[in-house]
């Protein structure tokens, strides 16, 4: 009897692991691939007015699946100037993100990984604190850092590395 239990439980914990696994996985697939997939789709379609505003990719006839891709949507994203000058600002912009992310980033995860165990949690809790804070005060934040009588100028200015104040706000 103990070994049926036993067997019983087990059996049970593992149901519950495979749950609990497949609730953030079920979560992604809706809200992330789904989306996704419908996205790639409409931009492959033909667009039509009606409801869908985009035909079919697919038909069937004579038993057999007929698809229809039309590219027409990403050769005007290629062909119009301003689509190709606002898509390489993009990348450059991301580019330059992700580069900084990489060196600032890599060094700071290293030498967290590195000290002891008992300052770990701390000093994440020093970089996670910067997301908890409102959207508006991290605005207010950057204007008192970025502002013509900011403390980045201020400090530029009494480094005498500039004589007048940056327009770092775009003022």
């Amino acid at each position: 009897m103990k070994k049926l239990i036993t067997t019983f439980h087990n059996k049970l914990t593992q149901s519950k692991s495979k749950f609990l696994i497949s609730v953030p996985y079920t979560w992604l697939i809706i809200f992330l691939l789904i989306p996704i997939f419908l996205i790639l789709k409409i931009s492959v379609s033909e667009s039509v007015l009606g409801i869908p505003p985009y035909k079919n990719l697919t038909v069937w006839s004579e038993s057999t699946l007929q698809l229809f891709f039309d590219f027409e949507n990403y050769l005007i994203l290629f062909q119009d100037k301003l689509y190709r000058f606002a898509l390489g600002q993009s990348i450059k912009l991301a580019s330059i993100a992700t580069l900084f992310c990489l060196v600032f980033g890599y060094p700071i995860a290293y030498f967290i990984s590195r000290t002891k165990k008992s300052t770990q949690p701390f000093l994440l809790l020093l970089i996670l604190l910067p997301f908890w804070t409102s959207f508006l005060l991290r605005v207010y934040a950057w204007i008192g850092l970025l502002s013509k009588n900011g403390l980045i100028n201020h400090f530029l200015i009494k480094l005498h590395l500039i004589s007048d104040p940056l327009p770092l706000l775009g003022q």
